[in-house]
């Protein structure tokens, strides 16, 4: 059975990518938007999200969420970890692997079955607009796939700030319009989609840090590890260079190759919470 219209449009690997109604730039504050739908039924529509093909690059989603986690502990040693807007659990898994203990909570009733199903971790449905959070302070918190998608980023931001312990550590990954490859694409750029409601910048990104009451202490490009099919399926209808590099990654020789990007359009951000902050 092929996915649903509301599947399509929602799910983690849809394929409406470079399709979005207006987007706003607001020169002073350096962030793109769309206007928001009503909040309550947003989240109902994630609520109902199955994605099922997101298994196709599991292998791949654990070693882009073993980078993050590297990352992190750059600055942290591993202990206490609560995911915003885990999907299925993969970062969890991850992080549990390198010594973390995991939790995290996701909208997706099938997401939150499936991950306790197949990882066993302790993930729960909710929303960072309505969920109590951890049980108490924790060392690291992420946000992977998620600000983009949120009516409130900033309150979102202030919200998981809270939750960090004195030195913990905000990991948030993002996309960033002001990119060279966003620039190129323009308005086919894969990054624009209708799911997405804020688009942001370097400088946005490091504001909204520091206005949760976070100091910025890393930013770089996020690492993504993807199978040629999946970068194809993801390129098509951005035009008639990138619909061509689209054929050709989608062939059945070259489709489960394996790609690493890092165009800066998705970015990895890191903010500590100072124990002076507590």
């Amino acid at each position: 059975m092929g996915p649903t219209r509301r599947e399509s449009a929602y799910a983690c690997t849809s394929t409406r990518v470079g399709t979005h109604g207006a987007v706003f730039w607001c020169q002073t504050c350096r962030v793109g938007y769309s206007p928001a739908p009503d909040p309550s039924q947003l989240i109902s529509e994630y609520e109902d999200v199955e994605d099922p093909s997101y298994f196709a690059e599991e292998e791949n989603r654990l070693r882009n969420s073993a980078w993050v986690m590297r990352a992190v502990e750059r600055h942290r040693r591993p202990g206490t970890l609560f995911e915003v807007g885990a999907s299925v659990g993969i970062l969890l898994e991850a992080a549990r692997r390198r010594g973390w203990a995991v939790s995290g909570i996701e909208p997706s009733r099938w997401a939150v079955a499936t991950g306790r199903q197949r990882y066993g971790v302790n993930l729960r449905q909710g929303t960072i607009e309505g969920d109590s959070g951890p049980d108490g302070p924790v060392d690291c918190v992420v946000m992977s796939d998620v600000l983009e998608h949120l009516v409130d980023p900033q309150g979102a931001l202030v919200r998981a700030a809270e939750w960090l312990a004195p030195d913990g550590v905000l990991a948030v990954i993002t996309v960033n319009m002001t990119a060279v490859l966003a620039r190129v694409l323009g308005t086919r750029w894969p990054g624009y989609m209708d799911m997405h409601l804020t688009y942001f910048s370097p400088h946005a990104l490091d504001s909204m840090v520091r206005r949760a009451g976070l100091t910025t202490i890393a930013m770089g490009a996020a690492p993504r590890r993807l199978s040629a099919g999946y970068l194809g399926d993801r390129l098509r209808g951005s035009g008639r260079l990138a619909d061509a590099a689209a054929q050709m990654l989608r062939m059945p020789l070259v489709r489960r190759s394996t790609i690493s990007l890092r165009s800066r359009d998705l970015l990895l951000v890191l903010g500590r919470r100072l124990e002076a902050q507590a």
